[in-house]
């Protein structure tokens, strides 16, 4: 998948980037098992700052792919298409799996936005530290329940 493709439906905010695709395809009668990896690089607007990021993409992703009567969407991984028709466009699905892959902030590491942008961040966060508000301290209690069970599993 090239620039035009991940930029076309560009209510997602991608930008454009280069993914690949590899899908492996196992009939099994009338049911087709689908396993797609995708792996590359899509260039997003940072969450914090609004210019061109790059995000990395890593995933892989499993769609059962069943012949019927009339085309029907059972799951997120099960699609039944018209046994007429037996053809299917993974063009959406493809969009959706990589848009789905991603972080839900997406952009540029913490201090790591244009130096412009940064600058902006650190004037605001210093500007009236009485704005700056004290973590609520139920967070702090789940954050340190969070830590032991972690410790537990260890």
């Amino acid at each position: 998948m090239g620039e035009e493709f991940l930029a076309q439906e560009n209510n997602q905010g991608l930008l454009g980037g280069e993914v690949e695709v590899n899908v492996h395809i196992e009939r099994v009668t009338d049911t087709y098992e689908l396993t797609a990896t995708l792996t590359g690089t899509v260039t997003v607007a940072c969450t914090r700052c609004g210019t061109p990021a790059p995000v990395s993409v890593e995933t892989q992703e499993y769609l059962l792919v069943k012949l019927g009567a009339e085309y029907q969407e059972e799951s997120a991984e099960e699609l039944i298409i018209p046994r007429g028709d037996a053809r299917l466009d993974l063009t959406e699905i493809l969009y959706e799996w990589v848009v789905l892959s991603l972080p839900i902030t997406k952009g540029h590491a913490v201090g790591s936005c244009p130096p412009e942008w940064e600058s902006l961040f650190r004037a605001h966060a210093a500007a009236d530290p009485s704005e700056q508000q004290t973590p609520d301290p139920r967070w702090a209690q789940l954050l340190t329940q969070t830590q032991e069970q972690n410790h537990q599993e260890e």
